[in-house]
């Protein structure tokens, strides 16, 4: 009579250095915008390489586009997640459109086209208080 064991044993994890020490970090790379305190951000288009937060939006740099970084007018500010809504962003592909809002004003008060390509404002115009702004998406975003 013989006793029979059997077993799966997984790979040895991966070693650093020594293989005593654990690195604290391999590397670093900056983040260009700054996610909100909820740790997202107002604007990402990963398709696009967009990322927006606060005043800052950037496009990182692709295999086919070139990256930049603007910085927003306080009125531009990104902080909504809400398409439409005052300090959100609504877009497809080549045209987007920031809403803007200001302090003591409720709902937007302006819009303004931005040219994902080269990261200017190319126009805005100026809301009348109580204007609404919707959108119907039709389509994905990009």
């Amino acid at each position: 009579m013989g006793l029979l064991v059997a077993g799966c044993f997984a790979p040895s994890p991966p070693m650093f250095g020594d293989g005593e020490a654990v690195p604290e970090e391999a590397s670093r790379v900056p983040l260009l915008a700054r996610p909100g305190p909820d740790g997202t951000w107002a604007l990402n288009a990963p398709a696009a390489g967009l990322l927006g937060q606060g005043r800052t939006l950037v496009r990182l740099d692709g295999a086919e586009n070139e990256g930049w970084r603007l910085t927003l007018p306080a009125e531009f500010a990104l902080t909504s997640h809400q398409p439409g809504a005052a300090h959100s962003v609504l877009g497809g592909g080549r045209r987007m459109v920031l809403v803007g809002g200001r302090d003591g004003r409720r709902g937007p008060s302006a819009i303004a086209g931005l040219d994902p390509e080269r990261g200017l404002l190319i126009w805005r115009q100026a809301l009348p208080p109580g204007t609404r702004f919707s959108c119907r998406r039709t389509a994905p975003w990009y």
